[in-house]
């Protein structure tokens, strides 16, 4: 799954590096965007706490049609991309099979550890309506639809049954994750560089099956559009 995401992203570059600048007709466009944000996760089960930061980033293509032209330009976006959302925290998942899913706290005065992340990723379809004034003053409102590809989590540090032995563990495909995620989005600014807001209105595990968690993502957007 590595191999697909790392090849979508560079075909979303190649594709952004040559078609942003080009101009269909008169009234259309293809651009190219990134997203790096940090992700606020809501509910969090007793004893998580965020242990570094959680990073998450997003890679997409856009395709943009003018709606109406005034003092501005107002365009309709339409695209699909890939979106990476992390959790770094001092739990672990002891078995990403079991129900519900459990976030165990890490003993850290007894044990060292270097990173404990949970990491999903989503093939998204988004829509916005965008504007840009003449001074160059940017809004976009939208939202995405989200469709997991894969999830995983990573522990590095030492065994968790206190040996003193450094050790780095991965587990992949961890249950019960909502196969859909619907987030509206935000993205203000001038420039090419914008501050950029979702907020997903679907939790993270299906319903009694782990703890209610979603992601609040605050960021920049670097947007050539």
């Amino acid at each position: 799954m590595r191999k697909i995401i790392i090849t979508a992203i560079l075909a979303f570059f190649t594709i952004g590096l040559f078609a942003q600048d080009e101009i269909l007709d008169q009234d259309k466009k293809i651009n190219f965007s990134v997203d790096l944000f940090y992700d606020i996760w809501q509910n969090k089960p007793d004893g998580m706490n965020n242990k570094g930061l959680s990073f998450g980033n997003s890679f997409y293509v856009m395709y943009e049609q003018f709606i109406w032209k005034k003092d501005g330009k107002f365009r309709l976006g339409l695209g699909g991309g890939i979106t990476t959302h992390k959790l770094s925290t001092n739990t672990y998942i002891s078995d990403v099979n079991d129900s519900p899913i459990t976030f165990t706290p890490i003993n850290e005065e007894n044990i060292d550890f270097k990173k404990s992340k949970f990491v999903v990723n989503y093939l998204d379809f988004m829509g916005e309506l965008r504007y840009k004034s003449k001074s160059n003053f940017r809004l976009a409102i939208g939202a995405k639809l989200g469709f997991r590809l894969d999830s995983h989590t990573t522990y590095k540090g030492e065994e968790l049954t206190n040996s003193g032995i450094d050790i780095t563990v991965k587990n992949k495909d961890i249950k019960f994750i909502e196969k859909i995620m619907f987030s509206p989005t935000l993205r203000v600014g001038y420039g090419f560089a914008n501050l950029y807001f979702a907020y997903s209105l679907t939790k993270m595990f299906n319903e009694t099956n782990g703890p209610e968690l979603y992601p609040i993502s605050v960021g920049i957007t670097f947007n050539p559009y």
